[in-house]
């Protein structure tokens, strides 16, 4: 039983018929969601702005019933009442749309955002809708007679809208139009003849964006290059989806917006991506705080192999994603080889197939986590033996590894190789893995790292971002180099402050005497 029968002629009861209430559903539906995306997402991108930590989801909040009401009250409206508004909020639109080449705010090189009342508005946003529904109008009109001239009106329309955006400029937003309007044209009775013509057009106009509007060239540059430093955002992204997989790492638990600028914004997929998707499950076994050992997991647990297949068994049982396991390999007194091949064998059972071994022992309850990182000595001939006695399992070294020559040795006997302290430590030496281990002789030098990192950072600067949120990971990176104390002295001093001067970066280069020299792998543990 409905709410309404269809001979109530009331314009709820017409509402309600006519309505297209799956649609509403949809609409309603990714409101909810993107109220929620933006919970997770903004808070750390507000706090690195120095703003209330839900400053962002504030204002969507505020936002979001208004924008829910207005939808109602439109869906109400009668076909006519939706061509009025329409024509009227075109209007609106084209007219805001000029005031920001005039007053607008500039935002990444481009005029696209007005003040008013307090409030930053995107009128182009607005304009995007309405024009749709007053083009798709003058098609109609044009199709129901011929002697109106509706499609010349949806032309000259078309031509100033993309006047107006090819000049802020908004190129995507150039692009949405156009299809959205090239569709209609087609819809509408457009002869084949013109459909090749404004095609071609199109990709014209794209090819011309791409050389006339520097940043249009550097995002698509990014697809080519994405490991250029343009391209951190991107790529991080990427890296964001890959973490997450299919079932995520859990709401909240996600790490990538602590990181990304526009985490809240264009990025907040990647933040989605995270934390609603996993690609592998694994389980440490390395661990050896005291704090991890109070609360039963970490390196513990290799005191308790049943436990850990037991663990093992019903993690594979809910997920058909892999599950892999970092362990150490031994505990305390327990370093023998034996307990070490029994441990493997029976995690193996399981049907577990790949193993991340840090060739230490764990010392629980006298050392400390650093102490641990150091102190017991690393017995690598133990992962050897592992991969010579499970050749079916993918077994991977992990512990002191800090060159490249090192690397190559650990693959002449194991699946892989993992570093951890060493990467941050004389970052550059990732430089060196993708020449020597993957043959990738299109490695940019550290000068030129830092060339293309210093535009990047007055960027990051003017969205909110601190300097030494990004130059304090540089520290290592001319570890081994001559002038790797000057560029360490010289960071710490003046760029990885809180309020460190942004006109100081264009001295760096010039503080920083180089010569080149083969990186030195210094060994750290």
């Amino acid at each position: 039983m409905t709410a309404f029968s269809r001979s109530d002629s009331s314009l709820l009861g017409q509402w309600w018929w006519t309505v297209d209430r799956w649609t509403i559903l949809a609409l309603i539906t990714l409101a909810t969601v993107g109220a929620i995306l933006t919970l997770t997402a903004s808070p750390p991108v507000a706090e690195r702005l120095g703003l209330d930590a839900f400053h962002f989801a504030r204002r969507q909040l505020l936002v979001l019933p208004l924008a829910i009401i207005t939808m109602f009250v439109v869906s109400l409206f009668s076909h006519s009442g939706v061509r009025r508004l329409a024509l009227l909020m075109f209007i609106v639109s084209i007219i805001l749309t000029a005031l920001t080449l005039l007053s607008g705010t500039e935002i990444k090189g481009a005029t696209r955002w007005i003040n008013l009342g307090g409030f930053s508005i995107q009128p182009s946003e607005f304009l995007k809708p309405a024009f749709a529904v007053v083009a798709a109008w003058m098609f109609a009109a044009w199709r129901l007679n011929e002697k109106f001239p509706g499609y010349l009106v949806a032309v000259g329309l078309y031509g100033i809208v993309v006047g107006f955006l090819i000049s802020q400029p908004d190129v995507g937003m150039t692009i949405l139009v156009s299809v959205v309007w090239g569709t209609q044209f087609f819809l509408a009775g457009l002869p084949m003849l013109l459909v090749l013509g404004i095609g071609a057009l199109f990709i014209f106009g794209g090819i011309a964006a791409y050389f006339y509007f520097d940043h249009v060239q550097s995002r698509i540059n990014q697809f080519f290059d994405p490991a250029g430093t343009e391209a951190y955002q991107v790529a991080r992204s990427i890296e964001a989806f890959k973490h997450g997989g299919i079932f995520g790492q859990g709401p909240g638990e996600g790490r990538i917006k602590e990181v990304l600028p526009d985490a809240h914004a264009d990025f907040i997929f990647a933040v989605a991506g995270e934390e609603f998707g996993y690609d592998e499950i694994n389980l440490n076994l390395g661990c050896p705080s005291k704090k991890v050992e109070k609360n039963k997991f970490g390196a513990c647990l290799i005191k308790e192999p049943k436990l850990v297949a037991e663990c093992l068994n019903e993690m594979q049982s809910k997920t058909k994603l892999p599950v892999t396991v970092k362990t150490r390999i031994g505990y305390n007194d327990v370093e023998d080889y034996e307990s070490l091949f029994n441990f493997i064998n029976l995690l193996k059972s399981t049907g577990v197939k790949t193993f991340i071994i840090h060739a230490r022992k764990a010392v629980l309850g006298k050392f400390t986590p650093k102490q641990n990182l150091n102190i017991p000595p690393l017995k690598y001939e133990m992962v050897y033996n592992l991969k010579k006695d499970f050749k079916d399992l993918e077994i991977i070294i992990n512990g002191g590894i800090t060159s490249t020559n090192q690397i190559k040795e650990h693959l002449n006997k194991v699946d892989g190789a993992m570093l951890g302290r060493s990467i941050y430590h004389s970052p550059y030496i990732l430089a060196d893995i993708e020449k020597e281990i993957f043959n990738n002789k299109n490695v940019l030098s550290r000068e030129e790292i830092i060339k293309k990192l210093v535009p990047y950072v007055k960027d990051e600067i003017k969205k909110g971002t601190r300097m030494n949120q990004i130059m304090r990971h540089t520290l290592g990176l001319f570890h081994g180099q001559t002038g790797s104390s000057f560029w360490k002295r010289y960071l710490s001093e003046n760029m990885c402050v809180r309020d460190a001067d942004v006109k100081k970066i264009d001295h760096i280069m010039d503080k920083v005497k180089l010569a080149p020299q083969a990186h030195t792998a210094v060994q750290i543990d």
